[in-house]
C-alpha cells in the first residue's frame, strides 16, 4: 500500500480492520462454533485472510486436505514418465490453488488403471474423466463446497498424424459424447449439468493467466491490451503533474499485472509489440520524455546508461528463467516434472551434450515446443546458459568405446530441413548412438536401420521411452540413407570399429539374442528368455520361429551377442561378438575419516579447503563434544579486491582444545566474490565437516554453536530455510545458500542434531589485549589470520573463476562461463540487451570494444539508481546528449528563432555548452556547485592526486578558472602509482573529460584510488569501489544542477513564472 502511495490514514485502517476479523468455518455439517483470526499465528501476521482465506491452514484442513485425499485414493491420476525407464513415473492428480483447481488426467494414467480395456482410448480416457469430475464433486459437496459448474470446463486434448508431424485434433474429430455432472444435493433434486467442453485452440483463464492446450497465446495478448487500455485511460484520469504517481501505476501495478499471466506462455518478441508500442509511448510521457526518444536508450540497462525500462519480452523471459531455477531448487513436485519435460527434449535433440549447452539457432527447430524449449531458445540467443546439476539432468550415455552421438555427425553435414528430416528419421528408429545402429562387432552399420527398417527387422529393443512418430515420407528416409552413405559409405563400414561395451552405463538399446555354440537364445520382456530350433539339423546361421522356455541362465555368460535379421518364416544370424566389458572406475567405500573428506564431490572439497586433521585423542574429543553439545564453530571470511582473490577459514574447537580447522579459495567472479559470500562459504564448510563426523562416527542427536562476523550470515542461520522460498533464489549466493541449507536439513532430519548461530565482533585484537578476548572472539581473530595464510596455498587451491553446480542447488545460471551467483534477474536482464546497448553507444559516442572494457560501467550503474525516476531521465540525456538545448531543438524545427544561448547569447547552445556558458549568474552558479562537488569528493576521502588530475583537466571543461598554476602543486608520483595515473589520464582522454562529468569514468581511477589506499597508514573504512560510485554520482549530480539552473534561468523557478515564461513564447509565436 505504501509503494502505491495510499495515505497514512489508510494504510492503518486497513491494517486494523484485517487484525480485528475473524473467521469461522462452514461444511455440510454446520458452521463452527469456534473462530480463528489473523492474528492467531504471530509468527505469520495475516495468514489466512481476505483473498487467502483458503489458504489458511483451519480452511484447508477442513475442506482442502481431506477432499484432495479422498481424491487421490479413489481416482485415477494422470502418470508421467521420464525418458529412461530407470527413473520412477510421476503421478499427479491435481494441481492449481485453494479452490482453482485444475483435475489433471492422461492416456497413461488411464492405460495402467486398466478401465475398460475393449473400448477405444478416446472413450476411456473421457469415461475415466466423468467419474473423476463426479466424485470430486461429491467430495466437495460434503466437505462444504460447491462447485459452480457454469464456470467449470475440460479438455480433452486428442492427435492426429499429418505426414509430417503432429496436429491437434478438434471435439468432433475425437467421436465422443460430452461429460454430464449431476450436482450433489440434499435431496438429490438437481438436474444434469453439461460441462463447456474446449477445443484445444480456445484459452480459458486459470489463476489469472489464460492458457489453451495448443499454447496460442491470441486470447491472453487480447486480455492484457485491454489491461493496457484501462491503464492508459487511468493515466489521463490523474493529474499531469503528478508523474511520481503515474511511475509507481507503471512499475507496481501494470508491469505486475501484464508480467503474472504471461509466465505460462511463449511468447516471442513479435507476439508482445501490440503491447510494447502503445507502453512505450506512455512510459515516455510519464518519464516527461519525448515519444522519439531513443528505445535502445529507454530499454538499455542503468548499467550503461540506460533507463532501465526493459522490455515486455525480456523481462517475461526472466520470469520463466528465475520460476525455473527456483523450481529446480525447490525439491517439489514440479521439479520432477521440468526433469521429465527435459528429457523428452534431450531424446529429440539426440546428442549427450545438455541441449541447454547447445546453440539454440541450429537445435531448437528440432524439438516440440514446450514452455522448457522456449526458455531455451530465448536464452540462447542472448548469451544466457541455464546448467543443471548431471545427477537431475539425465543424457544419454555411451554404451560402447569409440562410440558417438548420430545427431552431432548430422549437424556437421546438414543443418535446416534437412537436419530435421534426419533427426525425424532417427526418431522413428528410436536409437541415439552409431552403437544403436552399429553390428555387434562395430564394424558397420545394420542395414535394417540403413533401410528404416528399426528394431523390429533386427531383434533389439530399446530402453527409452521415446515420443510417438507416424509414418514418414519416403525422401525423408533417403536423406537419411544419403547421410548414413556421406558418414560411412556406400559399404556402411564404421572406421574405426567401435570397442567394447562399458559397465554399469544405462543400455539405450538392448541385443535380444545370444548364441552359446549352435544354440540361439532370445530375451523378451521381462528378461524372460526362450530358444530357437535350427532350421536344420546342420543349420548354423538360420533359425525357426519356434521358441521354448530356456532356462539355463548360466550359460548366458559364456555365450555371445549376435545381430540377427527377422524374416517372416525363419531368423538369421548376420554377425556375432564376444561380450567384452569395459570395467569404469567407482569411488572406493570409505575406510576412514578423512577418506570420507576425498571422497566429496570436487566442487564441495573446494568449499571446505584444506583441512587440517587432528590426531585420533583429539578426534574422539570432537566426537564426545557434538554429543555433549560443548563444541563450537567459527568461521571468518577475507576478499582482497586489487588482488583478485578470496579465502575463508574454519575451526572446530572442544572445551578440551581438541580442535579441526581448515581454509581455502572462494571461487567465482570478481563481482561475486563479496564478503558475504567468503563468510557464508566459512559457515557452509563447518556445517559440512560437522555432517561428516557425525555421519561417520553415527552421532545421533548432539548440538553445535557457530559464531560469524557477518551479521547477515547469522541472520540466515537463525531464520533456516525451512522450505525453499522464492526470495531466496533471488538472494545473494543463492548456490551457497542452497548447499548449507540442504547440509543443515540433512543433519537435522537424520541425526537430529540442532545448532545455534551467534555473531561475534570481528577484529576485536585491535581494540581489546587478545588474553583478555572471550573464546569465540579469540578463534575470530586467528580465523582472520587464517584467511590470510589462505592466499599462499599452492596453486591449485588459489581462487578461480569458474563456479561449477553444487547438487543441492539443481541448476545454475551463466552468462559465458560466469556462473551467477547473486541478483540473478537483474544481471541476465543487463545481458539480455547488452549488445543493443552497445551498439547505441558504439555510434552515439564512439565507445569502441577497446573502450568499452575499460569503464567503470558499475559505477554509473549506481549513480543512476540514486536518483528519482525522473531525475534519472535527465540525466540520461545529459549522458547521451538528449538534453532538448536551443541548438537542439532549432536543428528540429522547434525553435524557430536562433539556436544561441538563450542566457549567454554568444554561442550556440549545446550539450557542453550548459555547462560552460559564460553568463556571468550561470558562472556564479556553477563556481558554487563546483564547491560543493569538492567538499563531496572530499568527504569521502578523493586522493589528492585525482582531485589535482581533475581539477587540471575539468575546470577548462565547465570553464572554472584555475587561479594558480596545477602543475606547479601536483604531486609527483613515481613508480606503480605514476604507471596507473598515467594509464587513467590517457583512457580518460580518449573518451573524454566531459564524460566524467556524467558518470562515465575509467576503471584505472578506482586502482588508483585503491592503490593509494593501500599505502595509507590510516585508511579509510570504505572501498575503492565505494569511492568510485559516490564520485560518479556527485559528478551526475553536478551536470544535473547545471542544468537544474539553466531552466530556472530561462523558464523560471515556480510555477507561476513558468506560465509566464510559457505564456510570452506562446505570444512570440503568434506574431511570428
Amino acid at each position: 500500500c505504501r509503494q502505491l502511495g495510499m495515505p497514512i490514514e489508510a494504510q492503518r485502517f486497513f491494517f486494523r480492520l484485517l487484525r480485528q476479523m475473524e473467521f469461522t468455518v462452514t461444511t455440510a455439517h454446520g458452521r463452527s462454533k469456534d473462530t480463528y483470526a489473523a492474528t492467531d499465528n504471530p509468527k505469520a501476521p495475516g495468514q489466512g485472510v481476505m483473498q487467502g482465506g483458503g489458504a489458511s491452514l483451519p480452511n484447508y484442513k477442513s475442506q482442502q486436505h481431506p477432499v484432495l485425499k479422498a481424491y487421490e485414493k479413489h481416482c485415477i491420476p494422470a502418470v508421467f514418465q521420464h525418458s529412461s525407464r530407470l527413473k520412477d513415473r510421476f503421478k499427479q492428480w491435481v494441481t492449481g490453488f485453494s479452490d482453482d483447481l485444475s483435475l489433471l488426467l492422461n492416456e497413461l494414467g488411464v492405460t495402467l488403471a486398466g478401465t475398460d480395456p475393449e473400448l477405444p482410448i478416446a472413450q476411456r480416457v473421457k469415461n475415466a474423466l466423468q467419474s473423476n469430475l463426479q466424485r470430486y464433486e461429491e467430495y466437495f459437496s460434503t466437505a462444504g463446497g460447491a462447485l459452480n459448474l457454469k464456470k467449470c470446463f475440460y479438455y480433452l486434448v486428442g492427435f492426429s498424424w499429418t505426414g509430417t508431424g503432429w496436429r491437434y485434433k478438434s471435439n468432433t474429430e475425437l467421436d465422443i459424447d460430452p461429460i454430464i455432472i449431476t450436482p450433489t444435493t440434499i435431496d438429490n433434486s438437481d438436474a444434469p449439468h453439461r460441462m463447456h467442453w474446449c477445443e484445444a485452440h480456445d484459452a480459458q483463464r486459470t489463476l489469472g493467466s489464460f492458457i489453451a492446450p495448443n499454447g496460442s497465446n491470441t486470447r491472453q495478448l487480447d486480455v492484457l491490451l485491454r489491461h493496457l487500455n484501462d491503464w492508459k485511460t487511468c493515466l489521463q484520469n490523474m493529474r499531469s503533474t503528478n508523474l511520481h504517481a503515474k511511475w509507481l501505476s507503471y512499475k507496481n501495478v501494470f508491469l505486475r499485472k501484464v508480467l503474472y499471466p504471461l509466465i505460462g506462455h511463449n511468447c516471442d518478441e513479435s507476439d508482445l509489440q501490440i503491447i510494447q508500442q502503445p507502453m512505450d509511448k506512455e512510459l515516455l510521457h510519464l518519464l516527461g520524455l519525448n515519444e522519439h526518444f531513443p528505445r535502445s536508450v529507454l530499454h538499455a540497462p542503468l548499467l550503461y546508461g540506460g533507463l532501465g525500462c526493459f522490455p515486455l519480452h525480456a523481462q517475461h523471459v526472466i520470469e520463466k528463467l528465475m520460476l525455473f531455477v527456483h523450481h529446480m531448487r525447490e525439491n517439489g513436485q514440479m521439479k520432477d516434472v521440468l526433469l521429465m519435460s527435459m528429457s523428452m527434449t534431450q531424446i529429440e535433440c539426440g546428442t549427450s551434450s545438455p541441449f541447454f549447452e547447445l546453440p539454440a539457432s541450429l537445435w531448437y527447430p528440432l524439438v516440440t515446443k514446450t514452455w522448457i524449449a522456449h526458455l531455451w531458445k530465448e536464452c540462447s540467443g542472448h548469451g544466457v546458459t541455464i546448467r543443471v546439476h548431471p545427477d537431475y539432468f539425465w543424457t544419454p550415455k555411451p554404451t560402447r568405446e569409440k562410440d558417438v552421438c548420430i545427431m552431432d555427425v548430422a549437424s556437421a553435414m546438414y543443418q535446416g530441413e534437412h537436419l530435421h528430416q534426419i533427426n525425424m528419421c532417427r526418431l522413428a528408429l528410436k536409437v541415439i548412438y552409431l552403437s544403436d545402429i552399429a553390428s555387434v562387432n562395430g564394424k558397420r552399420i545394420l542395414y535394417a536401420y540403413y533401410k528404416g527398417g528399426g528394431h523390429k527387422e533386427s531383434g533389439r529393443r530399446t530402453r527409452l521411452n521415446w515420443p510417438p512418430v507416424g509414418e514418414l515420407p519416403k525422401s525423408w528416409w533417403e536423406r537419411w540413407e544419403e547421410f548414413l552413405v556421406r558418414w560411412c559409405g556406400t559399404a556402411l563400414h564404421i572406421s574405426p570399429p567401435l570397442g567394447g561395451w562399458y559397465e554399469g552405463v544405462e543400455h539405450l538399446t538392448l541385443c535380444s539374442f545370444f548364441m552359446y555354440e549352435n544354440r540361439l537364445i532370445m530375451q523378451q520382456t521381462g528378461d524372460r528368455y526362450y530358444e530357437l530350433d535350427p532350421a536344420t539339423p546342420r543349420a548354423r546361421t538360420r533359425f525357426t520361429l519356434q521358441a521354448y522356455p530356456f532356462y539355463d541362465l548360466a550359460l548366458l555368460e559364456l555365450s555371445s551377442v549376435v545381430d540377427v535379421s527377422i524374416k517372416p518364416t525363419c531368423i538369421y544370424v548376420i554377425a556375432r561378438s564376444h561380450q567384452n566389458i569395459i570395467s569404469t572406475t567407482s569411488v572406493p567405500q570409505a575406510r576412514g575419516f578423512e577418506e570420507l573428506y576425498r571422497n566429496l564431490p570436487p566442487e564441495v572439497q573446494r568449499v571446505v579447503g584444506v583441512v587440517t586433521w587432528p590426531d585420533p585423542p583429539a578426534l574422539v574429543d570432537i566426537v564426545d563434544s557434538i554429543a555433549t553439545g560443548t563444541i563450537i564453530g567459527v568461521s571468518d571470511g577475507s576478499v582482497r579486491t586489487r588482488e583478485d582473490r578470496a579465502s575463508q577459514a574454519w575451526i572446530l574447537q572442544t572445551p578440551n582444545g581438541g580442535e579441526i580447522l581448515g581454509s581455502g579459495p572462494v571461487d567465482g567472479s570478481m563481482s561475486a566474490r563479496t564478503s558475504h559470500r567468503a563468510e557464508l562459504q566459512g559457515q557452509t564448510a563447518l556445517f559440512v565437516m560437522v555432517s561428516l563426523v557425525v555421519h561417520y562416527f553415527r552421532i545421533v542427536g548432539g548440538k553445535i554453536t557457530t559464531y560469524c562476523d557477518n551479521q547477515a550470515v547469522v541472520t540466515k542461520l537463525q531464520k533456516g530455510w525451512r522450505q525453499w522460498r522464492y526470495r531466496h533464489t533471488k538472494g545473494a549466493d543463492g548456490d551457497l545458500q542452497a548447499l548449507l541449507r540442504q547440509t543443515v536439513s540433512d543433519l537435522e532430519h537424520s541425526t537430529g542434531l540442532t545448532y545455534t548461530s551467534e555473531w561475534v565482533q570481528g577484529h576485536q585484537d585491535d581494540k581489546i589485549n587478545p588474553k583478555n578476548l572471550s573464546r569465540p572472539a579469540a578463534l575470530n581473530v586467528r580465523m582472520d589470520q587464517m584467511t590470510k595464510g589462505a592466499y599462499e596455498l599452492p596453486p591449485q587451491w588459489q581462487t578461480q573463476v569458474f563456479l561449477p553446480v553444487f547438487r543441492s542447488e539443481g541448476c545454475a545460471v551463466y552468462i559465458g562461463n560466469t556462473k551467477i551467483t547473486s541478483n540473478i534477474q537483474s544481471t541476465s536482464l543487463e545481458q539480455w540487451y547488452q549488445n543493443e546497448a552497445r551498439d547505441y553507444l558504439k555510434q552515439r559516442h564512439g565507445i569502441t570494444a577497446e573502450m568499452f572494457e575499460f569503464i567503470q560501467w558499475p559505477s554509473l550503474r549506481y549513480a543512476l539508481k540514486k536518483l528519482s525516476p525522473h531525475r534519472r531521465a535527465t540525466a540520461v540525456k545529459a549522458i547521451h546528449r538528449h538534453l532538448p538545448t536551443r541548438d537542439k531543438l532549432y536543428k528540429q524545427g522547434r525553435v524557430v528563432m536562433t539556436s544561441l544561448c538563450p542566457r549567454c547569447l554568444q554561442e550556440a547552445e549545446t550539450n557542453p555548452h550548459v555547462y560552460c556558458c559564460m553568463n556571468q549568474q550561470a558562472v556564479t552558479q556553477r563556481k558554487s556547485d563546483w564547491m560543493e562537488l569538492w567538499k563531496q569528493l572530499r568527504k569521502c576521502r578523493t586522493a589528492t592526486i585525482i582531485e589535482q588530475t581533475w581539477r587540471r583537466f575539468l575546470q577548462p571543461v565547465v570553464s572554472i578558472p584555475s587561479g594558480e598554476s596545477i602543475i606547479d602543486t601536483l604531486v609527483v608520483a613515481h613508480g606503480s602509482l605514476e604507471e596507473l595515473l598515467h594509464r587513467a589520464i590517457a583512457e580518460q582522454s580518449s573518451l573524454g573529460w566531459e564524460k566524467l562529468l556524467v558518470g562515465i569514468g575509467t576503471a584505472s581511477w578506482q586502482k588508483l584510488q585503491d592503490h593509494v589506499d593501500s599505502e595509507n597508514p590510516n585508511p579509510p573504512q570504505r572501498t575503492a569501489s565505494d569511492w568510485m560510485n559516490t564520485a560518479s554520482h556527485q559528478l551526475l549530480k553536478f551536470s544535473l544542477r547545471c542544468w537544474k539552473e539553466r531552466n530556472k534561468a530561462i523558464h523560471g523557478a515556480t510555477r507561476q513564472e513558468q506560465h509566464q515564461t510559457a505564456l510570452q513564447h506562446a505570444r512570440e509565436q503568434i506574431t511570428q
